[in-house]
Protein backbone atom coordinates (compact mmCIF):
# COMPACT_ATOMS: atom_id res chain seq x y z
CA UNK A 1 0.00 0.00 0.00
CA UNK A 2 2.80 2.12 0.78
CA UNK A 3 4.61 1.86 -2.68
CA UNK A 4 0.95 2.20 -4.10
CA UNK A 5 0.35 5.68 -2.43
CA UNK A 6 3.43 6.37 -3.53
CA UNK A 7 3.15 5.66 -6.82
CA UNK A 8 -0.36 7.62 -6.82
CA UNK A 9 1.34 10.65 -5.47
CA UNK A 10 3.88 10.64 -8.45
CA UNK A 11 1.34 10.43 -10.37
CA UNK A 12 -0.90 13.07 -9.57
CA UNK A 13 2.32 15.49 -9.34
CA UNK A 14 3.03 13.86 -12.99
CA UNK A 15 -0.64 14.91 -14.21
CA UNK A 16 -0.48 18.20 -12.38
CA UNK A 17 2.69 19.14 -13.88
CA UNK A 18 1.73 18.24 -17.46
CA UNK A 19 -1.91 20.30 -16.86
CA UNK A 20 0.35 23.17 -15.48
CA UNK A 21 2.39 22.63 -19.24
CA UNK A 22 -0.48 22.30 -20.92
CA UNK A 23 -2.40 25.41 -19.60
CA UNK A 24 1.20 27.49 -19.85
CA UNK A 25 1.07 26.46 -23.52
CA UNK A 26 -2.51 27.17 -24.01
CA UNK A 27 -2.26 30.93 -22.50
CA UNK A 28 0.93 31.06 -24.26
CA UNK A 29 -0.91 30.54 -27.78
CA UNK A 30 -4.05 32.09 -27.02
CA UNK A 31 -2.44 35.18 -25.86
CA UNK A 32 -0.09 35.55 -29.39
CA UNK A 33 -3.55 35.10 -31.27
CA UNK A 34 -4.84 38.03 -29.00
CA UNK A 35 -1.61 39.94 -28.57
CA UNK A 36 -0.08 39.68 -32.14
CA UNK A 37 -3.49 41.06 -34.35
CA UNK A 38 -3.45 43.87 -31.75
CA UNK A 39 0.11 44.33 -32.19
CA UNK A 40 -0.42 44.68 -36.21
CA UNK A 41 -3.30 46.74 -35.70
CA UNK A 42 -1.29 49.60 -33.48
CA UNK A 43 1.50 48.97 -36.40
CA UNK A 44 -1.14 50.21 -39.19
CA UNK A 45 -2.36 52.73 -37.07
CA UNK A 46 1.25 54.32 -37.02
CA UNK A 47 1.63 53.75 -40.09
CA UNK A 48 -1.63 55.69 -41.30
CA UNK A 49 -0.40 58.37 -39.08
CA UNK A 50 3.28 58.58 -40.63
CA UNK A 51 2.05 57.83 -44.16
CA UNK A 52 4.00 55.05 -44.50
CA UNK A 53 2.78 51.69 -46.59
CA UNK A 54 -0.99 51.39 -46.72
CA UNK A 55 -1.04 48.54 -48.78
CA UNK A 56 -0.82 45.76 -45.56
CA UNK A 57 -3.76 43.77 -44.23
CA UNK A 58 -4.24 42.10 -41.14
CA UNK A 59 -5.03 38.53 -41.16
CA UNK A 60 -6.96 36.75 -38.56
CA UNK A 61 -8.16 32.95 -38.49
CA UNK A 62 -10.39 33.29 -35.54
CA UNK A 63 -14.51 34.87 -35.64
CA UNK A 64 -14.25 36.49 -32.60
CA UNK A 65 -13.72 40.11 -31.44
CA UNK A 66 -10.12 40.28 -32.30
CA UNK A 67 -11.34 38.79 -35.80
CA UNK A 68 -14.03 42.37 -35.53
CA UNK A 69 -11.03 44.59 -34.76
CA UNK A 70 -8.83 43.41 -37.23
CA UNK A 71 -12.07 43.94 -40.40
CA UNK A 72 -12.33 47.48 -38.90
CA UNK A 73 -8.86 47.97 -39.17
CA UNK A 74 -8.78 46.70 -43.06
CA UNK A 75 -11.39 48.80 -43.85
CA UNK A 76 -9.59 52.09 -42.21
CA UNK A 77 -6.99 51.34 -44.14
CA UNK A 78 -8.50 50.82 -47.35
CA UNK A 79 -10.37 54.15 -46.78
CA UNK A 80 -7.04 55.45 -46.12
CA UNK A 81 -5.57 53.86 -48.96
CA UNK A 82 -7.93 55.32 -51.26
CA UNK A 83 -8.06 58.73 -49.71
CA UNK A 84 -4.15 58.51 -50.83
CA UNK A 85 -4.59 57.40 -54.33
CA UNK A 86 -7.15 60.02 -54.72
CA UNK A 87 -5.02 62.78 -53.54
CA UNK A 88 -1.89 61.82 -55.65
CA UNK A 89 -3.75 61.68 -58.78
CA UNK A 90 -5.62 65.01 -58.19
CA UNK A 91 -1.77 66.20 -57.65
CA UNK A 92 -0.88 64.79 -61.14
CA UNK A 93 -4.11 66.26 -62.86
CA UNK A 94 -3.26 69.37 -61.25
CA UNK A 95 0.39 69.48 -62.55
CA UNK A 96 -0.27 68.35 -66.00
CA UNK A 97 -2.73 71.04 -66.16
CA UNK A 98 -0.41 73.91 -65.42
CA UNK A 99 2.22 72.85 -67.87
CA UNK A 100 -0.62 73.25 -70.90
CA UNK A 101 0.05 76.44 -72.88
CA UNK A 102 -3.10 76.48 -74.50
CA UNK A 103 -6.96 75.38 -74.02
CA UNK A 104 -6.79 72.78 -77.09
CA UNK A 105 -3.62 71.03 -74.86
CA UNK A 106 -5.37 71.47 -71.74
CA UNK A 107 -9.03 69.94 -72.74
CA UNK A 108 -7.30 67.10 -74.33
CA UNK A 109 -4.93 66.00 -71.36
CA UNK A 110 -7.58 66.43 -68.73
CA UNK A 111 -9.97 64.29 -71.19
CA UNK A 112 -7.30 61.42 -71.63
CA UNK A 113 -6.15 61.46 -68.32
CA UNK A 114 -9.26 61.61 -66.64
CA UNK A 115 -10.38 58.82 -68.53
CA UNK A 116 -7.35 56.61 -67.57
CA UNK A 117 -7.83 56.94 -64.18
CA UNK A 118 -11.42 56.23 -63.80
CA UNK A 119 -10.79 53.32 -66.01
CA UNK A 120 -13.53 54.73 -68.57
CA UNK A 121 -13.49 53.08 -71.85
CA UNK A 122 -15.09 56.19 -73.72
CA UNK A 123 -15.38 60.23 -72.89
CA UNK A 124 -16.05 64.01 -74.48
CA UNK A 125 -15.79 66.65 -73.09
CA UNK A 126 -18.00 70.16 -74.31
CA UNK A 127 -16.34 73.56 -73.19
CA UNK A 128 -19.01 76.36 -72.87
CA UNK A 129 -18.50 79.28 -75.55
CA UNK A 130 -19.40 82.57 -74.17
CA UNK A 131 -23.04 80.90 -72.12
CA UNK A 132 -24.33 80.21 -75.44
CA UNK A 133 -23.77 76.91 -76.25
CA UNK A 134 -21.60 73.74 -75.42
CA UNK A 135 -19.19 72.39 -78.38
CA UNK A 136 -17.02 69.32 -78.58
CA UNK A 137 -13.41 70.39 -77.68
CA UNK A 138 -12.04 66.43 -76.73
CA UNK A 139 -12.64 63.26 -76.70
CA UNK A 140 -11.26 59.44 -75.83
CA UNK A 141 -12.02 56.82 -77.74
CA UNK A 142 -14.35 58.83 -80.29
CA UNK A 143 -16.30 56.60 -82.34
CA UNK A 144 -16.07 56.84 -85.91
CA UNK A 145 -17.99 56.00 -89.05
CA UNK A 146 -22.06 54.73 -89.12
CA UNK A 147 -23.80 55.64 -87.45
CA UNK A 148 -21.48 57.74 -84.81
CA UNK A 149 -20.42 60.25 -87.62
CA UNK A 150 -23.84 61.72 -87.19
CA UNK A 151 -23.62 62.41 -83.47
CA UNK A 152 -24.03 66.11 -82.73
CA UNK A 153 -21.17 68.04 -81.47
CA UNK A 154 -22.86 71.38 -80.56
CA UNK A 155 -25.31 71.87 -78.11
CA UNK A 156 -27.61 74.58 -76.49
CA UNK A 157 -28.53 75.15 -73.02
CA UNK A 158 -30.39 72.98 -72.00
CA UNK A 159 -30.69 71.22 -74.52
CA UNK A 160 -30.04 67.24 -74.41
CA UNK A 161 -28.10 65.48 -71.68
CA UNK A 162 -25.04 67.85 -72.35
CA UNK A 163 -27.28 70.91 -71.60
CA UNK A 164 -29.34 70.03 -68.94
CA UNK A 165 -26.54 69.40 -67.40
CA UNK A 166 -25.13 72.40 -67.80
CA UNK A 167 -28.29 74.17 -66.82
CA UNK A 168 -29.01 72.26 -63.34
CA UNK A 169 -25.43 72.46 -62.12
CA UNK A 170 -24.97 68.27 -61.03
CA UNK A 171 -23.93 65.08 -62.08
CA UNK A 172 -26.32 62.54 -63.86
CA UNK A 173 -25.96 59.14 -63.55
CA UNK A 174 -28.11 57.21 -66.27
CA UNK A 175 -27.89 53.41 -65.86
CA UNK A 176 -29.08 50.39 -67.93
CA UNK A 177 -28.59 52.77 -71.50
CA UNK A 178 -30.47 51.71 -74.50
CA UNK A 179 -28.43 49.51 -77.27
CA UNK A 180 -26.86 51.29 -80.20
CA UNK A 181 -26.20 54.16 -77.81
CA UNK A 182 -22.49 54.36 -78.45
CA UNK A 183 -20.08 51.77 -79.08
CA UNK A 184 -16.72 51.36 -77.61
CA UNK A 185 -14.24 49.69 -79.96
CA UNK A 186 -10.76 47.81 -79.67
CA UNK A 187 -8.86 45.70 -81.93
CA UNK A 188 -9.99 42.86 -80.00
CA UNK A 189 -13.64 43.17 -80.26
CA UNK A 190 -16.76 46.02 -79.34
CA UNK A 191 -19.52 46.19 -76.88
CA UNK A 192 -21.97 48.71 -75.57
CA UNK A 193 -21.30 50.54 -71.95
CA UNK A 194 -24.26 50.00 -69.61
CA UNK A 195 -23.53 53.84 -67.64
CA UNK A 196 -23.63 57.08 -68.94
CA UNK A 197 -22.52 59.94 -67.10
CA UNK A 198 -22.34 63.25 -67.26
CA UNK A 199 -20.94 65.77 -65.02
CA UNK A 200 -19.95 68.95 -65.18
CA UNK A 201 -16.77 71.33 -64.30
CA UNK A 202 -17.78 74.79 -62.59
CA UNK A 203 -15.69 77.78 -61.26
CA UNK A 204 -17.68 79.85 -58.91
CA UNK A 205 -20.95 78.31 -59.65
CA UNK A 206 -20.75 78.78 -63.50
CA UNK A 207 -20.45 76.20 -65.92
CA UNK A 208 -17.32 76.29 -68.04
CA UNK A 209 -17.10 72.60 -69.35
CA UNK A 210 -19.11 69.55 -69.38
CA UNK A 211 -17.72 66.02 -69.55
CA UNK A 212 -19.84 62.68 -71.03
CA UNK A 213 -18.83 59.58 -69.79
CA UNK A 214 -19.96 55.97 -70.62
CA UNK A 215 -19.09 53.05 -68.33
CA UNK A 216 -19.22 49.12 -68.57
CA UNK A 217 -20.04 49.49 -64.80
CA UNK A 218 -20.75 51.97 -62.02
CA UNK A 219 -18.15 53.85 -60.31
CA UNK A 220 -17.52 52.95 -56.68
CA UNK A 221 -17.43 55.91 -54.29
CA UNK A 222 -13.45 55.89 -54.23
CA UNK A 223 -14.02 56.46 -58.30
CA UNK A 224 -17.22 59.28 -57.63
CA UNK A 225 -14.50 61.21 -55.12
CA UNK A 226 -11.64 61.02 -57.49
CA UNK A 227 -14.25 62.39 -60.64
CA UNK A 228 -15.72 65.37 -58.64
CA UNK A 229 -11.87 66.51 -57.35
CA UNK A 230 -10.84 66.22 -60.98
CA UNK A 231 -13.54 68.33 -61.82
CA UNK A 232 -13.12 70.77 -59.39
CA UNK A 233 -9.25 71.30 -60.17
CA UNK A 234 -10.08 71.37 -64.16
CA UNK A 235 -12.57 74.41 -63.48
CA UNK A 236 -9.89 76.36 -61.42
CA UNK A 237 -7.25 75.30 -64.28
CA UNK A 238 -10.23 76.67 -66.96
CA UNK A 239 -10.44 79.59 -65.27
CA UNK A 240 -6.86 80.23 -64.81
CA UNK A 241 -6.01 79.82 -68.58
CA UNK A 242 -9.22 82.27 -69.69
CA UNK A 243 -7.54 84.79 -67.66
CA UNK A 244 -4.49 83.89 -69.05
CA UNK A 245 -5.61 84.41 -72.62
CA UNK A 246 -7.51 87.33 -71.70
CA UNK A 247 -4.22 89.18 -70.36
CA UNK A 248 -2.36 88.15 -73.58
CA UNK A 249 -5.17 89.83 -75.40
CA UNK A 250 -4.84 92.84 -73.57
CA UNK A 251 -0.70 92.28 -74.06
CA UNK A 252 -1.05 92.57 -77.45
CA UNK A 253 -3.65 94.81 -77.99
CA UNK A 254 -1.28 97.26 -75.33
CA UNK A 255 1.73 96.30 -78.09
CA UNK A 256 -0.10 97.11 -80.93
CA UNK A 257 -1.63 100.51 -79.36
CA UNK A 258 2.23 101.16 -78.69
CA UNK A 259 3.34 100.33 -81.84
CA UNK A 260 0.41 102.98 -83.14
CA UNK A 261 1.18 105.42 -80.82
CA UNK A 262 5.17 105.65 -81.77
CA UNK A 263 4.31 105.50 -85.85
CA UNK A 264 2.20 109.00 -84.70
CA UNK A 265 4.73 110.04 -82.49
CA UNK A 266 7.30 109.86 -85.16
CA UNK A 267 4.80 111.26 -87.57
CA UNK A 268 3.98 113.94 -85.28
CA UNK A 269 8.28 114.40 -84.63
CA UNK A 270 8.27 115.07 -88.45
CA UNK A 271 5.74 117.27 -88.94
CA UNK A 272 6.94 119.21 -85.72
CA UNK A 273 10.37 119.39 -87.74
CA UNK A 274 9.01 120.28 -90.90
CA UNK A 275 6.87 123.21 -88.95
CA UNK A 276 9.86 124.21 -88.06
CA UNK A 277 11.91 124.36 -90.72
CA UNK A 278 8.72 126.63 -92.67
CA UNK A 279 8.71 128.41 -89.54
CA UNK A 280 12.60 129.32 -89.80
CA UNK A 281 11.79 129.90 -93.53
CA UNK A 282 9.14 132.49 -92.86
CA UNK A 283 11.14 134.37 -90.15
CA UNK A 284 13.58 134.85 -93.06
CA UNK A 285 11.15 135.86 -95.44
CA UNK A 286 9.81 138.15 -92.83
CA UNK A 287 13.09 139.59 -92.65
CA UNK A 288 13.75 140.04 -96.31
CA UNK A 289 10.09 141.57 -96.48
CA UNK A 290 11.44 144.02 -93.49
CA UNK A 291 14.67 144.83 -95.44
CA UNK A 292 13.00 145.71 -97.89
CA UNK A 293 10.22 147.82 -96.77
CA UNK A 294 13.03 150.09 -95.04
CA UNK A 295 14.48 150.51 -98.05
CA UNK A 296 11.58 151.32 -99.69
CA UNK A 297 10.66 153.77 -97.16
CA UNK A 298 14.38 155.09 -97.25
CA UNK A 299 13.33 155.60 -101.23
CA UNK A 300 10.23 157.27 -100.80
CA UNK A 301 11.97 159.70 -98.09
CA UNK A 302 14.47 160.61 -100.84
CA UNK A 303 12.20 161.39 -103.69
CA UNK A 304 9.93 163.29 -101.80
CA UNK A 305 13.24 165.76 -100.74
CA UNK A 306 14.23 165.64 -104.44
CA UNK A 307 11.06 167.18 -105.18
CA UNK A 308 10.89 169.76 -102.52
CA UNK A 309 14.16 171.24 -104.34
CA UNK A 310 16.75 169.69 -102.62
CA UNK A 311 20.34 169.32 -104.03
CA UNK A 312 20.65 166.01 -102.37
CA UNK A 313 20.50 163.46 -104.95
CA UNK A 314 19.25 159.83 -104.37
CA UNK A 315 21.43 157.21 -105.43
CA UNK A 316 21.11 153.77 -106.08
CA UNK A 317 19.34 152.18 -102.89
CA UNK A 318 18.48 155.22 -101.37
CA UNK A 319 21.39 156.57 -100.75
CA UNK A 320 21.98 160.19 -100.47
CA UNK A 321 24.64 162.18 -102.45
CA UNK A 322 25.45 165.60 -102.09
CA UNK A 323 26.19 167.65 -104.89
Amino acid sequence: MKRSNTNLIVTMYGLWAAIALAVVAAAFVISRSIVKPITEVAGMISDIADGGNLSRRIRVNTRDEVYDLAENTNKLLENVSGQAWVKDQVNVMSTLLQNADNLDTMTRFFTHRAAGVLGVPYAALFINRNDIELVKAAAFADPDGEPWDKVRDRFLPGEGLIGQCMVEKRILHFDDIPPNYVRIESGLGDSEPKNVIVAPAMFEGRVLAVLEMALFKPMDETQKQLLEQLLHVFGAAMNSMYNKMEIQQLYRESQALNEELQVQSEELQSQTEELQARTEELQMHAAETQMLNERLQVQKKCRRTCRKGSRTLCGAGGTKLQV
